[in-house]
């Protein structure tokens, strides 16, 4: 019996598959036979090595307030620290001009978000496969949404959420309404299929509104701990606002690292980022 290598058997599985190859004695049947099934391990290996690569990876997300005023003037900025600090997806808040900082950022953008809460994705790292929108009660300063889009990576499909919460004011004047929100944003979760799929969480969370989790009831965050997610990270602030942005991921799912403030670019608000280590 001819010694196949490993290198050998890899590329016979290049060359056309021959299926007529003759045997005119025993020994060269059991020698077909045995190379035959050399090949078969070598391609179940190679297949199960392909697979494998799909079952982790590290994404990096961004959650970004990118304050309101004089936004032609302080664009650039934004669009610079995007640039720099280059994560997969960013989720926006209180962005003026979505074209604009994609443009800018050399990013895309999620164009199903309807007029809030936009977010920008780099297509080398993630491919786009859809979003939406849903309404959430407002305060007196402004409409308020959570937003998503579901997007590939590392072979898998993953969503992100992206929220700007509301103060107590208006429709959102009692402090139960973060909390209320965040049973909204569960139900919605499940419509969409994707109550057992990757989910991560971006926003800026205002949870000042809720006293900081400590209402009776508990605020947005805790109550996403509660169902099985993780607080991976706060915004320190200082420069930028301190204690109201967040990123959020489901547990069973995820790992995090090297979560930290990135920078302002300009901002009132710090961006925050993690690397989260798909499971």
């Amino acid at each position: 019996m001819v010694a196949w290598s490993v290198a050998a058997c890899l590329a016979a599985l290049a060359a056309p598959v021959v299926t007529d190859r003759a045997c005119h004695t025993e020994q060269g049947c059991e020698a077909l036979a045995q190379d035959s099934i050399l090949l078969q391990k070598v391609k179940l290996h190679h297949a199960s090595s392909s697979d494998d690569s799909l079952q982790g990876g590290t994404i990096s997300v961004m959650s970004y307030n990118t304050e309101y005023r004089d936004y032609s003037a302080m664009m650039g900025g934004y669009a610079a620290k995007i640039r720099e600090v280059r994560p997969a997806i960013v989720g926006l808040q209180e962005c003026q001009n979505r074209d604009g900082l994609a443009g800018l950022s050399h990013y895309q953008a999620n164009r199903d978000t309807g007029r809030q809460n936009y977010m920008l994705f780099d297509p080398q790292q993630v491919s786009f496969l859809g979003g939406g929108w849903m309404r959430i009660p407002r305060d007196n300063y402004a409409d308020r949404a959570i937003t998503w889009g579901k997007f590939r990576f590392a072979g898998r499909e993953i969503f992100l959420f992206n929220t700007h919460l509301p103060h107590n004011h208006g429709e959102a004047a009692s402090r139960h309404t973060h909390a209320r929100i965040a049973r909204m944003f569960l139900q919605k979760r499940l419509e969409l299929g994707a109550e057992h799929m990757p989910t991560i969480v971006t926003g800026d969370m205002n949870s000042f509104a809720s006293d900081w989790n400590r209402v009776s009831g508990g605020g947005f965050e805790s109550n996403l701990q509660a169902r099985g997610f993780v607080n991976a990270y706060t915004a320190r602030g200082h420069p930028g606002h301190a204690n109201l942005d967040h990123i959020l991921y489901s547990r069973e799912h995820w790992r995090h690292h090297n979560c930290r403030d990135t920078g302002t670019g300009g901002s009132d608000h710090t961006s925050i980022t993690c690397d989260l280590e798909l499971l």
